[in-house]
């Protein structure tokens, strides 16, 4: 099996998040990609860091209000001991 490069799982991103409550891996569909992700992402030796600060760069490009992206980023914070 091949390594995975090391931005690949950023392209998994948009698949943890509601369409429309940009709500980080809120529904189960979403919670598994978002688990798979985090997978992808520690595998290619990316840091929680990287990972919440992609969540928060996604977040903001689509206009998400700070308080938002924070409560995301605690849930992906307690998402990752899950993942």
């Amino acid at each position: 099996m091949s390594t995975p490069k090391k931005k690949d799982w950023k392209t998994k991103l948009p698949g943890c998040f509601g369409i429309v409550d940009l709500k980080f891996a809120l529904h189960p569909l979403d919670e598994e990609r978002a688990k798979q992700m985090m997978k992808l992402a520690f595998k290619s030796g990316a840091s929680i860091d990287d990972v919440l600060s992609a969540v928060a760069d996604y977040l903001d490009s689509k206009g998400a209000k700070r308080r938002h992206i924070e409560e995301q980023l605690e849930y992906a914070r307690k998402l990752k001991f899950r993942a």
